[in-house]
């Protein structure tokens, strides 16, 4: 599931987790990572947190802002995931190695920073 953040459609987030929690199945939470946790209200970040304790959920970057990569430059790039991925392990005490591009838009210097920084599934 993308879009994962504190804003928007926490309750259908929040139910769609449950779900996968209750069926023990597993789940790709695909986060902008920028909007999770900086709210008072936590319940998302919390959901993932169990999740993850639970060892069914796997976390994705959808960008730490939620723009076209495919519009910034390699280096653009390599610094939102680099972002990502430090408030990630800050979070939740790992890194994301799957990215899931926002608007489903990549190009040749987003495989190039993925592979830099170590993000092998696209």
């Amino acid at each position: 599931m993308d879009d994962i953040a504190d804003y928007g459609s926490n309750r259908v987030q929040l139910e769609t987790m449950d779900y996968f929690i209750s069926k023990n199945l597993p789940f790709t939470a695909s986060i902008i990572v920028s909007e999770l946790a900086n709210s008072r209200d936590l319940d998302v970040f919390h959901k993932i947190q169990e999740g993850l304790d639970r060892k069914l959920f796997e976390i994705a970057i959808h960008g730490y802002r939620h723009v076209h990569h495919s519009q910034l430059t390699k280096e653009e790039q390599k610094d939102d995931f680099s972002r990502a991925n430090a408030k990630l392990e800050y979070l939740f005490g790992k890194r994301a190695d799957i990215f899931i591009p926002p608007f489903n838009t990549f190009n040749l210097h987003t495989i190039e920073a993925m592979s830099d920084l170590n993000i092998s599934l696209l």
